[in-house]
């Protein structure tokens, strides 16, 4: 069995968690093909990493889905398991399984629980050297509060979403762009390290250092098509 047309390679497919009688079924429909990855719901440990990895190619990524407490508290171990790519969360479960009452508050702020859970989530990517992770879905279709969403958690340490529709798509690309003030501020900052020659310097009365550096450097990056500047 092959994916479709021209998408093999490249297809992310999200499989059944093992709880259900369907992941068997999922893993045996995938075979051995060079699909680009595979999703894991609810996932609590690695040896489920290793159970799934099993049934499909060696070099099969793997981005495990961060539901739940027990997947909570195994994120570090998780995210340092051999063939993940990068971390996932899955919020609305984490909500059901935590039994929290809502997503944000009467004045729209995402829950505290919520946000203790993506930092952790994101802490534990940085410490196994993986991309920034991906954050939970939007239930809504409305642009704007996938925007808010989407900044929120990159405010956590996100760099990417999940989405339930295509319309989703060109807000959550919106939200990860820099403003045209951050390109500039970027633009100004880099120039200045460039001619400074790595020396101490202010820019917009500001100290710039090697952090500072690496911030606009991401922000210029994010920009480009081929990858933004370097700090040299």
């Amino acid at each position: 069995m092959g994916g479709p047309a021209g998408t093999t390679g490249r297809v992310l497919v999200r499989i059944n968690d093992d709880s259900t009688r369907w992941q068997d079924d999922d893993l045996a429909a995938l075979g051995h093909l060079p699909w680009a990855g595979v999703m894991i719901p609810k996932c609590e440990s690695p040896a489920q990493i290793e159970e799934v990895c099993k049934r499909l190619l060696p070099d099969v990524a793997v981005l495990p889905l961060i539901e739940t407490a027990r997947g909570l508290a195994a994120a570090p171990l998780i995210a340092a398991a051999p063939q993940v790519l990068r971390l996932a969360s899955g919020s609305l479960d984490y909500m059901v399984d935590l039994g929290l009452p809502r997503l944000r508050d009467a004045q729209g702020a995402s829950s505290i629980a919520l946000d203790i859970a993506a930092h952790l989530i994101a802490v534990a990517s940085r410490c196994a050297a993986l991309e920034p992770p991906v954050a939970g879905v939007t239930p809504e279709l409305d642009a704007e509060q996938v925007i808010r969403d989407m900044q929120h958690a990159n405010n956590l340490g996100f760099s990417a979403k999940m989405c339930i529709h295509p319309m989703q798509l060109a807000a959550v690309r919106a939200a990860l762009a820099p403003s045209d003030a951050e390109l500039q501020w970027a633009q100004r900052v880099f120039s200045a390290w460039n001619a400074s020659k790595g020396g101490a310097l202010h820019v917009d009365g500001h100290m710039v250092d090697r952090p500072v550096v690496l911030r606009a450097q991401r922000i210029l990056a994010l920009a480009s098509p081929l990858g933004g500047a370097s700090a040299g």
